[in-house]
């Protein structure tokens, strides 16, 4: 009954893990669903972020415009202020011409004239004249050379600047394509990481199947162990039953041992009784043979009693050989098949354990790779915000800036304007027009230079966003990873404790298993004890024939009566029957006594291998 138990509570258990295995699958299926979900959010996030590295690549187009026009402006400006100072030079030096001719003509003239008075008033007025003018158009050639000079420092200034931030933007773009490239390699290892994770889970998914078709094996063996363990608890009750009766046999026994005697002492007491009265009356003789004749009949009865009683013990102890030989084969087996998924057990326990720690392990590596992810991307977002605002504040100083040039520019311009004009009018020379020409194939070789910068910071940006792409596929596979072993290590903990009570709940029944064999030796020791005192109460039995045989030979030597002779005999022969049938009351008590502990033997636990 013992062992049938513990098939049942092995069955419950492969059951409770059948279940297990099957709310493990759900699960999986749940996760999937998850993550499905997580990549749609994560894909959005994506495309958030690409949004956003589109606005930089925006700010950045402007960026470079405004810089590649500012460069524009400075060059035409100081074209136009070197064309001015040329013009000026010009002028100058045809001011000087016209004086000296003024000054020629007028002392010519005054060579001619003698009065000379009118003349030379004329002349110092000329002479003021001219003197006026030279120093208006000093100044005026100051005040334009000034402007001119305030506007090449602001726009030096402001190329220094554009310099500068280009060059911080190229050490930025630097730094996020090393950074890009170390994503990628731990982006690639991650890959590797999963692929060999996802071979695993395949192990794993084979295992299971395979654990399925030993599971319904198990099944099919604990169905047929059980039928043979309740035919044998059947067996066990009928020997039981048997057992029983036999006891009640040996106790009716005993209460015949206890008449037969008290017989004996009376004949005991008869043969003293003749022994003393050597001349006893034929009335008495024939009652003694009377009697001497029943105590005959009554060993006969009782020896084909025996003979039966004996036929059957043998029957049921070649029965009970071969219950003790089936259970002893059946308990072997069942030690065999527990201390196998023992073995089992302890190695899943064990790789469950190792799995747990690797788990524990990669979950800090990638926590720490996560963190390290975050802080990039925590400082990628500062530094697009800073660039953000330091771009908005630009744009606001820089058109006011350009506001202003652009006033100065049409000032200029009109300027420039009225002095082609002029230049037109005095028929303008082919070394100038040549120069013009120079300066406009420049400024176009300075445009195609712009435009191809522009299309290399086009390809860049394309590669960050490239980059980008890659980072939040990392970082998203990362945190699967992550979610997925964390899910795992919580599993392996429920798997634990839930193997943890069953182990608990297996030392339980071990210690009752253990009380009940106890209480059975101690019954065991109370049928020891019973045959002690039927050992005991047979050899007081045979002292008691001893002296019956002594005074048997001590009469046949004193009395010559036939009669008496053969009735002593005959009481001799009932006797040792009577001490035959105790010997075999003894055996029979032995036998039962060995069934007894066949049971208890049986009604013990199988061991139970703690992991």
């Amino acid at each position: 009954m013992c062992t049938c138990t513990h098939a049942g509570e092995e069955i419950q258990q492969l059951k409770g893990k059948l279940e297990k295995v099957e709310k493990e699958r759900n699960e999986l299926r749940l996760t999937n669903d998850r993550l499905e979900g997580r990549i749609t959010e994560l894909t959005s996030e994506l495309t958030d972020e690409r949004n956003t590295g589109e606005s930089a690549s925006q700010l950045l187009d402007a960026e470079t415009a405004e810089r590649l026009r500012a460069e524009k402006d400075m060059k035409d400006l100081q074209a136009k202020y070197d064309a001015l100072k040329k013009q000026m030079e010009a002028m100058e030096m045809e001011v000087m011409e016209a004086r000296l001719i003024r000054a020629a003509e007028l002392n010519g003239e005054l060579d001619d004239d003698d009065s000379g008075g009118e003349w030379r008033l004329k002349y110092e007025r000329a002479v003021r004249e001219i003197d006026f003018t030279k120093k208006r158009m000093q100044q005026e050639f100051e005040d334009k050379l000034e402007v001119e000079q305030q506007g090449k420092r602001q726009l030096d200034r402001r190329l220094a600047d554009l310099q500068a931030d280009s060059d911080e933007s190229q050490r930025a773009l630097q730094q996020l394509k090393k950074k890009c490239q170390r994503l990628t390699a731990e982006l690639q290892d991650t890959k590797l990481h999963l692929e060999g994770q996802q071979g695993r889970n395949h192990e794993l998914e084979k295992k299971q199947r395979r654990f399925d078709s030993e599971l319904a094996q198990a099944h099919e063996e604990a169905q047929r162990e059980k039928l043979q363990r309740e035919k044998l608890s059947r067996e066990k009750d009928v020997l039981i039953a048997e057992v029983f009766g036999l006891r009640q046999q040996l106790e009716d026994k005993d209460a015949d041992i206890a008449s037969l005697t008290q017989k004996a002492e009376a004949l005991e007491a008869e043969l003293q009784d003749i022994s003393s009265q050597e001349s006893k009356d034929e009335a008495s003789l024939a009652k003694v043979r009377k009697q001497l004749r029943d105590l005959e009949a009554k060993v006969k009865d009782q020896e084909e009693e025996l003979d039966e009683q004996a036929g059957t013990i043998q029957m049921l102890e070649q029965a009970k050989l071969r219950l003790e030989m089936e259970m002893e084969r059946l308990r072997q087996t069942h030690a065999k098949e527990v201390e196998s998924r023992d073995d089992e057990v302890e190695e899943i326990r064990q790789s469950c354990h190792k799995k747990l720690k690797q788990m524990e392990v990669q979950l800090e590596e990638e926590y720490e790779e996560k963190q390290k992810v975050l802080r990039d991307k925590r400082e990628l977002e500062s530094k697009l915000s800073a660039v953000s605002d330091q771009v908005n504040q630009r744009d606001f100083e820089t058109e006011k800036r350009l506001r202003k040039d652009l006033k100065r520019t049409k000032a200029l311009l009109a300027d420039a304007q009225i002095m082609l004009d002029h230049l037109k009018n005095n028929a303008p020379s082919k070394r100038e027009i040549a120069q013009l020409k120079n300066q406009l194939e420049e400024s176009e070789f300075t445009c195609a230079a712009a435009v191809k910068a522009r299309k290399s910071m086009e390809v860049e940006i394309e590669d960050l966003h490239l980059q980008i792409d890659d980072l939040a596929k990392a970082k998203g596979a990362l945190e699967e990873q992550l979610s997925r072993l964390q899910r795992e290590k919580n599993e392996v903990q429920s798997r634990l404790e839930e193997d943890q009570e069953d182990m608990n709940e297996l030392m339980k029944k071990h210690k009752a298993a253990v009380a009940q064999a106890s209480r059975d030796l101690a019954q065991m020791n109370d049928l020891q004890a019973q045959l002690e005192e039927a050992g005991k109460e047979k050899q007081e039995l045979q002292e008691k024939l001893q002296g019956l045989q002594s005074q048997l030979e001590f009469l046949e030597q004193s009395m010559v009566d036939k009669s008496l002779v053969s009735r002593q005999e005959a009481k001799i022969r009932e006797l040792e029957t009577r001490l035959e049938f105790e010997r075999t009351q003894v055996k029979r008590l032995e036998v039962g006594a060995g069934r007894g502990w066949g049971a208890v033997r049986c009604c013990q636990p199988a061991p139970v291998t703690l992991p």
